[in-house]
């Protein structure tokens, strides 16, 4: 329940692993240039209204809320731990690239032409409702979660899904960058 974004997999193999580039390969460590990792966050935004009303919460709306702000810090501080780990991993990475010998730098390089050793970036980036406008994210935030969905509201996600990507700047910087170093 604290790890809803499954980041714990790959901290945990980064701890493992013990290696500058694990869990990637050490093949994958020196021909990565460029990293995306999207995090998505389908969790529900806060639910009723009853602190809009002059009679408050019942003890259930209460326990609820208390629940899902527990739940949603956990979420957040997963998240947060992840961007500084990732820049570490990109970190070591680099450390290990050009630590490798000159000669064997060199050979790489021969076999990708403009290859460098710190040549590396990681992107990190988190997709949620919060990207749209109030309105909409409050009508997808009132989707329940269940295994079967009217293809109306499968629908709905999807298109907001996309929008959610094609707005976001981290994504359009990566894009660029990508284009950019071909």
């Amino acid at each position: 329940m604290t790890d809803n974004y499954g980041l714990a997999t790959i901290f945990q193999s980064r701890l493992l692993l013990g290696t500058a580039y694990g869990p990637m390969s050490e093949k994958d460590a020196i021909n990565v240039r460029r990293l995306l990792f999207i995090v998505v966050d389908a969790g529900q935004g806060p639910r009723g209204d009853w602190n809009q009303s002059q009679a408050g919460p019942s003890g259930i709306e209460v326990a609820s809320a208390a629940i899902d702000a527990a739940m949603a810090t956990n979420v957040r501080m997963s998240y947060d731990a992840f961007v500084p780990m990732m820049q570490q991993w990109r970190d070591d990475l680099v450390a290990y690239r050009c630590g490798i010998p000159h000669s064997r730098q060199q050979e790489i390089a021969a076999l990708h032409p403009g290859w460098r050793c710190e040549d590396v970036e990681f992107f990190v980036t988190r997709i949620s409702f919060d990207a749209l406008d109030k309105e909409r994210a409050a009508s997808l935030n009132d989707v329940p979660t269940r295994l079967r969905l009217p293809e109306r509201d499968v629908d709905r996600l999807i298109e907001a899904g996309k929008d959610a990507i094609l707005g976001n700047p981290v994504i359009r910087e990566f894009q660029r960058e990508s284009t950019a170093a071909r």
